[in-house]
């Protein structure tokens, strides 16, 4: 269960996340020398999110279909993501992947919701914010965690991220959106949090945190 923001600051957007994971896993942050160089966000799972060199990035949270038990996840085309010189070209790269996945994407100037079933799709263009958990908004409202403690987790906590994010104006009110512990363990950091990142997309930058962020120093990663 993970929990995705998107926030307009003086101008330009930045991503964040908080990574929620029963297991334990070694999240961490490569550079990619590639034709195109990327940041990348992965893991020894094959998770795999991150920024490129012409500041277009993502982060997602996992979206189950109903009614589907294999599909592909967002990881297994993230390069190709990843690959594209402009937004509208990374996007139809998601359009043409029949993934499933909840996206949160922005090159900094614009940003948008992306939910994706290998059945459905549906691109919402944000205007200063956005939220994002792990069931569909504008799909199937079935899609999402089987288990209806972890679809209450989800409901639960966009509705608080959509409250706190409108109170973000610079980088300590998004490590205080990425820590927030109101109602245990339904809140934004929770019991499955493992890391939490920004994307500084205008810098071209991630800020990684190992530990709830208002209380840790990020790690800084840039090309």
């Amino acid at each position: 269960m993970c929990t995705l923001g998107a926030r307009k600051i003086q101008g330009r957007f930045c991503l964040f996340k908080n990574r929620d994971r029963a297991d334990n896993v070694n999240t961490r942050v490569v550079v990619q020398d590639d034709k195109i160089r990327k940041l990348l966000i992965v893991d020894e799972k094959s998770h795999l999110e991150g920024l490129n060199e012409f500041g277009i990035g993502f982060v997602e949270a996992t979206l189950s279909p109903h009614g589907i038990r294999k599909y592909k996840t967002v990881s297994q085309i993230g390069r190709r993501i990843l690959n594209q010189k402009t937004i509208k070209n990374a996007i139809e790269v998601i359009k043409r992947n029949k993934i499933s996945s909840n996206i949160l994407i922005s090159d900094g100037r614009s940003s948008y919701i992306i939910e994706r079933t290998p059945n459905e799709l549906s691109v919402t263009r944000l205007i200063k914010q956005g939220v994002l958990t792990n069931h569909s908004l504008k799909l199937d409202r079935r899609n999402g965690p089987k288990k209806e403690k972890d679809m209450i987790s989800s409901k639960k906590r966009l509705m608080r991220g959509r409250i706190l994010v409108k109170g973000i104006n610079d980088l300590k009110d998004i490590e205080n959106f990425l820590s927030d512990k109101k109602d245990v363990p339904y809140s934004i950091h929770n019991l499955h949090t493992k890391c939490s990142y920004i994307y500084n997309l205008h810098e071209k930058k991630i800020l990684f945190y190992v530990s709830i962020p208002n209380e840790t120093i990020f790690r800084e990663y840039e090309f």
